[in-house]
């Protein structure tokens, strides 16, 4: 597992990556940091969509970070990145 924040004045992207074989969605994977800010998360890219060939393994959006953490689906073997409303 591979996770980073991006982030400038006005956008925030979280961008995680699994090299898992099993996606982690029964239950979802918990990312906690105190400088993840709580709001609401939007996926904005996952590799495992139809469009690029994959089994929509994908996050509800939108989704809620509270209290420096969050909860999301990771495909197998893939990347999600999310962006954060600011």
């Amino acid at each position: 597992m591979l996770a980073f924040r991006r982030w400038d004045a006005d956008r925030e992207y979280l961008v995680v990556g699994s090299l898992n074989n099993a996606a982690f969605d029964q239950p979802s994977y918990r990312i906690a940091h105190p400088s993840l800010a709580d709001g609401t998360w939007t996926e904005r890219l996952n590799g495992d969509a139809p469009a690029y060939g994959g089994s929509a393994v994908a996050n509800p959006t939108p989704l809620q970070s509270a209290s420096g953490a969050i909860d999301l689906v990771i495909p197998a073997n893939g990347v999600v990145v999310l962006e954060r409303a600011v």
